[in-house]
């Protein structure tokens, strides 16, 4: 998916298409060294991964709504959904745009009344949110080029990991 963004620079208008990479929730995993909690992004038609740091509480509630195991309690997430849908707005998609200071950024657009509504979140509510409304999730190209890493890597790195863990 490409994003048209008009600049301004020196009088002159100049485009940049920035390429969104659909991406999927291959699983959450945690770091036994730190119990630190990874969530893995696949990209849908490719082999390049994007692991993500993020904290236990964010992925109880991604690995919940993977599992569709809802609770009679409405939570966070849920009543996020809520409110999209009572406002009558349509949830798009979600993009992880930057990496910044080894910390990402999301947006969640919404369509509403013909025009689009770009919201500032945390990725991993973004993602929570993202499939419990069966939303695509998207990372710009260029954090891709940044942080992304290959399927074979994440082998390697799990493999290496168990060695390691024998000694």
């Amino acid at each position: 998916m490409n994003q048209l963004v008009f600049c301004q620079c020196q009088s002159e208008r100049l485009e940049v298409v920035m390429t969104n990479i659909e991406m999927v929730i291959d699983s959450i995993n945690v770091a036994m060294i730190d119990y630190q909690r990874v969530v893995i992004l696949k990209e849908k038609d490719g082999e390049r991964c994007l692991p993500m740091w993020i904290g236990a509480t964010e992925a109880n509630a991604i690995a919940t709504a993977r599992q569709s195991a809802y609770t009679s309690e409405i939570l966070t997430h849920d009543f996020i959904c809520s409110i999209i849908r009572k406002l009558g707005a349509d949830f798009k998609y979600v993009v992880v745009h930057e990496l910044k200071e080894e910390t990402y950024h999301a947006k969640a657009l919404l369509e509403r009344e013909g025009g689009v509504i770009e919201i500032d979140c945390r990725p991993s509510d973004a993602f929570a949110t993202a499939i419990r409304a069966d939303t695509p999730i998207f990372v710009t190209e260029e954090v891709l080029e940044k942080a992304g890493i290959f399927t074979s890597e994440i082998s390697n790195m799990i493999q290496e990991a168990a060695t390691n863990g024998d000694d």
